[in-house]
């Protein structure tokens, strides 16, 4: 399986062999390994002549002529073939049904005979003083170059001579080289001097001449072999196994592959031939090779070709597997499955030979890739003396890890210990295949008998004989397992899926069950142990039954009787799964209660849940056996009032359990409780429900711990219900077909299994009047209410948070009305502690309350003001205090608390529309801040405002104190409205939907705010109130503007009637502007006459006129043709506004006439 290396034959000069192999090993590339003998004369025990190159032993074959017949020997029909020739195909030809030699595949000594019986090169070392002695000295010499020279053609290699001596020179005479190269029939460069001692230039010339001839040699060895492969034949398999190696040889690796490749593919083609349709063995021929032989002679030779091609990847490509990978599933699937002719006594063959697949790949990774390490790396590195392996690539599959294949070898070993189990080894035997005779063939995969083959049979009686017994089958299952756990342990994903939990359970479980065959029952326990809560929690049943039956054997083996019996009664309560049978087991759970009377079973029932539902707490085994589930119908109790705990228990054994008792056993003994008449029965999956009933008293907490049933065996099941005062989250963990009982989901809490005497609800009541929505600006009184209902409450307080709500979604339109308290930072909703506070509470800011005596009542008021218009707000009240009138042994003060909520809504007390009354349909044209899409519109100076402002306040009355016009908020105040001697007479009370008109002028600046102030009082109202009405109008320019336009029309129009519209335009600038005024719009009116025109107005104030004859079409509110008139000289435009263009259309006189008449 290593790497294979050239040979060099090293002759003669003994003494110079260990400096030359040191080097051709150490400092060539690739390395070169060697054979010698001290004498050239022995040269020709390592020098073995090949058979291609020897005699023949049959007399030479004619040359071939197409015009001349072949010459058949004597005694052989034309369509015969002699003994011992083969069809080419790698198989005996009997066509005639005779047994003829057969040829294998793959011979198996071949690669070893070419790593150490078949050099490539013969390197001879030459005395110098023969060299260049005297002409008898030189003879000699000649005679024994002529036997090196035979000698190294007859076993094919390469010849080269060194001339060693003392006074060697580096360079030889040319005379002396042309001899020498003549008479051994070699190239000048294979003709080298080495002095002595060598010195390196020398020793490098030695070894660069053996690594040029050696690579020249196996080249051409690869070249011959790889000319008779036939891609996709199993004929490719020899050669191509052969090319590859010799292209091994001289370090071409990439060629190698290519040509294992070739031998691979055209072997697995053939064996799925065969597969689908063996060779079948002639009757009578009892001796034949048959088909079982040739599958397993076929599958050992594409185990080395497989293995050449994963070790030749992973070692030129050691951080990408991914071929590698490729390849090994390709082996996977060609080879895994057994053909359905094949005898079940070649199944044990089959098995190992997966394992052994398997196996060497998981080495290959382990060795080969960075993320592999072995067990003494890992070591190494959590010493600190190695470096850490990296990690794999990310999101790398699993294939990728070594662990995943060592993984599969044992699951592979474990179907051969099963194939094993099976075989009759007698049986198996019978053929006498393990007799003195059958040693390993000549091919590899085979065995033989002598020189002749074995049937099947034999061959199976000898392989099976040798199969590793059952304990060592085992014991390398449990070295496989353990090296998957571990190399997943260091290598695969930690995400904490299901998955990467079930394969390191699935690990742990089959190594328990490894230890438990092997007998070793203290380790198996431990790892069931270990494995078990996993399958619990996660729901696997299937794999949970096979663990518990391994766990009831160590149990049994053991004799742990308590805990026997417990594993029967989980194994009985799965229900029957393909691991368990509950019937069965609940016999053996039934005969265990038997001999363990008095024996009591403890059951967690806190935390279990149901089969395929996550928990978050750890598994009790046996919580699905029985189910039981209680509850108080409340969290807290009154001492001295009796309070219910409802207990319903079901059995999910199959068989039924007879009840002798049953005890509920509590925290305080002086709760216990016993009966012998509330269950007298368990059958299966059926609920039982009792009810409890306990009186709680002060100095004894009242809490539940378990369920205590006694069967009539004596067995005792302790049901654990755990500390609780919260409902429990088991109903979901109920099977779809169990349902709690009515009782249960009407009459109890589940999971409330204690109760707090001091948390008893607080008999008091807690209130918020609040009348309607509170108006803008406006502080209004909330009253508070606490009555007392049978508690006292000592050190009361209120403590009130106001919650505003989601200003995001609110989509309130005020019409922009503000409160003076607008600006003022912080919250829209404010609490005030009086009418008048000038600061708003804190949240979470108290009231003191004081003692509210049992039986007595507290009142209060709380303020609210509004500063800002927004969405609901929830306001949240809390009443705290001492629990008043416990007794001593109540164990001190108690505190309670009382909560409720009102939500606080807003509206604006008015609503408010501005129209211009004043020339109200000149706009100016303004250069200097031009809109974005080139028009600016302004009013023109002087106006007059009218705004009609609206009662809005729903169901509310108000009195309007005074109305003022300001400019903004900058102090302006304008014009108050007052009563008689200029002083507030308590103002107009308005209801709803009545409104008052306000005139007020214009009033100009660059930066106005013009709104309208309001000061008014809700009747009944705390205090009075001012808001502020913006006017939202277009600002008045200052100082003159370059061009005004006047829209001028009579003041009264009747439909049908025509008249004259007339745009006057006019020109401050100093210089004349041509204008275009055109009508864009002029729905609702017929025109006579053009409908644009172009005018020059000339400059100074002039004024010029473009009159548009029009008849209104219907009579009502309507509104003038739209306009536009273009500057072209300051490149702007201007569309005047809808509001200038708003009139009312009279009847006509025919329309009145109608009126009349009817």
């Amino acid at each position: 399986v290593t790497p294979p290396l050239g040979l060099v034959a090293l002759l003669g000069r003994p003494e110079l062999h260990p400096a030359l192999r040191e080097h051709l090993r150490s400092q060539l590339r690739p390395p070169l390994e060697s054979v010698g003998v001290g004498d050239l004369a022995e040269a020709t025990s390592v020098l073995t002549r090949r058979k291609r190159n020897g005699p023949s032993a049959a007399p030479p074959q004619a040359p071939a002529n197409p015009l001349i017949p072949p010459v058949v020997p004597v005694g052989l029909g034309p369509a015969q073939t002699p003994q011992g020739a083969t069809d080419g195909s790698g198989t005996s030809n009997p066509s005639d049904g005779t047994d003829a030699p057969r040829r294998g595949v793959l011979r198996a000594d071949w690669t070893r005979k070419h790593r150490e019986r078949r050099p490539a090169v013969a390197l001879a070392f030459l005395p110098h003083e023969e060299v260049e002695g005297d002409p008898n000295a030189w003879v000699s010499l000649t005679r024994r170059i002529d036997a090196l020279r035979d000698a190294a053609a007859g076993a094919g290699c390469a010849l080269a001579l060194v001339v060693v001596g003392d006074d060697a020179p580096e360079r030889l005479p040319e005379d002396r080289v042309a001899a020498l190269t003549r008479q051994a029939r070699i190239e000048r460069s294979a003709l080298v001097s080495m002095p002595q001692p060598p010195t390196p230039d020398a020793m490098r010339a030695v070894g660069t001449l053996c690594a040029n001839l050696a690579k020249a040699y196996y080249v051409g060895e690869c070249a011959r072999h790889a000319s008779k492969t036939l891609p996709g034949s199993i004929d490719a398999a020899e050669p191509g196994f052969k090319a590859g190696i010799f292209s091994e040889f001289h370090g071409d690796w990439g060629g190698a592959w290519r040509m294992y490749k070739t031998a691979y593919d055209g072997l697995v083609a053939a064996h799925v031939a065969s597969e689908a349709a063996p060779r079948s063995i002639p009757d009578g021929a009892v001796d034949s090779f048959g088909p079982v032989q040739a599958r397993f002679e076929r599958m050992a030779v594409a185990e080395r070709l497989h293995y050449k091609l994963c070790a030749l990847h992973l070692t030129l490509n050691p951080g990408d597997p991914g071929m590698c990978v490729a390849q090994m599933r390709t082996h996977h699937d060609a080879f895994k499955r057994p053909p359905a002719w094949l005898p079940p006594a070649a199944l044990p063959r089959h098995w190992l030979w997966v394992a052994r697949q398997h196996r060497a790949f998981a080495e290959l990774l382990s060795q080969r890739t960075p993320w592999g390490g072995s067990a003494s790396a890992a070591a190494g590195a959590a010493a600190g003396t190695m470096p850490l392996p990296s990690p794999p690539p990310p999101n790398a599959p699993m294939t990728y890890l070594p662990g995943f294949w060592y993984h599969a070898a044992a699951n592979a070993t474990e179907r051969l210990r099963r194939a094993a189990e099976s075989v009759d080894v007698d049986e198996g035997n019978s053929a006498s295949g393990d007799g003195p005779g059958v040693v390993d063939g000549k091919y590899v995969g085979t065995f033989a008998r002598g020189d002749g083959p074995i049937t099947d049979a034999e061959y199976l009686g000898h392989v099976n004989a040798r199969l590793p017994s059952a304990p060592e089958l085992v014991k390398t299952s449990i070295e496989l397992l353990t090296k998957a756990h571990d190399h997943f342990k260091r290598t695969a994903p930690k995400d904490g899926s299901a998955g990467s939990a079930r394969l390191f359970a699935s690990i742990v479980a089959r190594l328990a069950r490894g230890y438990l065959l092997a007998g070793d029952f203290a380790s198996s326990k431990r790892l069931f142990d270990s494995v078990a809560p996993v399958y619990r929690r996660e729901g696997w049943d299937d794999l949970l039954g096979g663990v518990l039956m391994g766990m009831k054997d160590c149990a049994r083996h053991a004799k742990l009787n308590s805990e026997y019996l417990e594993i029967c009664l989980e194994i009985a309560a799965l229900g029957g799964t393909s691991a368990s049978d509950a019937v069965a087991a609940m016999a053996a759970a039934q005969a265990a209660m038997e001999d363990a009377n008095g024996t009591e079973v403890t059951i967690g029932m806190g935390t279990t849940p149901r089969s395929g539902h996550s928990s978050g707490g750890d598994d009790h085994p046996l919580a699905r056996a029985v189910h039981c589930v209680a509850g108080f119908g409340a969290s807290h109790a009154v001492p001295g009032e009796s309070i219910e705990l409802t207990v319903a228990v079901r059995s999910c054994l199959p068989a039924m359990l007879p009840v002798k008792s049953v005890s509920a056993v509590f925290g305080d003994g002086l709760y216990d409780w016993t009966s012998e008449d509330a269950v007298s029965e368990l059958p299966a999956r059926t609920w039982r429900t009792f009810v409890v009933k306990v009186t709680p008293a002060w100095g004894h907490p009242v809490n539940v711990v378990a369920l205590v049933l006694t069967l009539s065996n004596g067995v005792r099941f302790r049901l654990e219900l755990g500390d609780g005062n919260r409902e429990s989250p088991r109903r979901g963990w109920l099977a779809p077909d169990e349902r709690l009982p009515p009782a249960v989901n009407s009459g109890c809490n589940l999971g409330v299994h204690s109760l707090d005497l001091r948390a008893a609800p607080l008999k008091m009541s807690l209130s918020v009047n609040i009348d309607g929505p509170a108006l803008l600006g406006e502080v209004t009184a909330l009253p508070l209410a606490a009555v007392s209902t049978g508690d006292g409450l000592d050190d009361a307080e209120l403590v009130l948070t106001v919650k505003e709500g989601d200003k995001a979604g609110s989509t309130r339109d005020n019409g922009g009305i503000r409160s003076v308290e607008a600006s003022a930072p912080g919250p829209d909703v404010v609490l005030l502690r009086g009418p008048d506070s000038q600061s708003a509470m804190q949240p979470g800011e108290s009231i003191v309350v004081g003692n509210v005596s049992a039986g007595g009542a507290w009142r209060g008021e709380v303020y609210v003001l509004w500063r800002r218009i927004g969405p609901p707000a929830t306001l949240a009240v809390e009443l705290r205090g001492v629990r008043s009138g416990l007794p001593a042994e109540s164990g001190g003060e108690a505190n309670a608390a009382l909560e409720t909520a009102a939500e606080l809504s807003v509206r604006a007390p008015f609503t408010a529309t501005h129209r211009v009354l004043s020339a109200y349909r000149t706009f100016a044209l303004v250069l200097d801040e031009p809109a974005p899409t080139g028009t600016a519109e302004h009013a023109s100076d002087g106006d007059v405002t009218a705004s009609t402002v609206s009662i809005a306040a729903a169901g509310s009355i108000l009195a309007v104190d005074s109305v003022r016009a300001t400019a903004g908020f900058k102090g302006d105040e304008g014009a108050i409205v007052r009563g008689k001697n200029g002083e507030p007479d308590g103002g107009v009370e308005l209801g709803e939907g009545d409104e008052f008109l306000q005139l007020w002028p214009r009033r100009a600046g660059g930066d106005a705010e013009d709104a309208l102030d309001v000061t008014w009082r809700r009747r009944g109202g705390l205090r009075p109130v001012r808001s502020v009405l913006p006017a939202s109008r277009s600002r008045v320019p200052e100082g003159k503007v370059p061009l005004t336009v006047t829209l001028e029309c009579p003041p009264r129009l009747h439909a049908g009637a025509p008249f004259q519209m007339e745009v006057r335009c006019r020109n401050d600038a100093s210089t004349p502007q041509a204008l275009t005024v055109r009508v864009v719009d002029h729905a609702g009116f017929v025109y006579s006459g053009a409908k644009s025109a172009d005018v020059t107005v000339d400059p100074n104030g002039s004024q010029s006129s473009v009159p548009f004859t029009l008849t209104a079409v219907n009579s009502g509110e309507m509104l003038l043709p739209d306009l536009e008139i273009t500057a072209k000289g300051f490149g702007a435009q201007l569309r005047l506004p809808r509001v200038s263009r708003e009139l009312y259309v009279l009847p006509g006189e025919r329309q009145q006439a109608a009126t009349a008449v009817v």
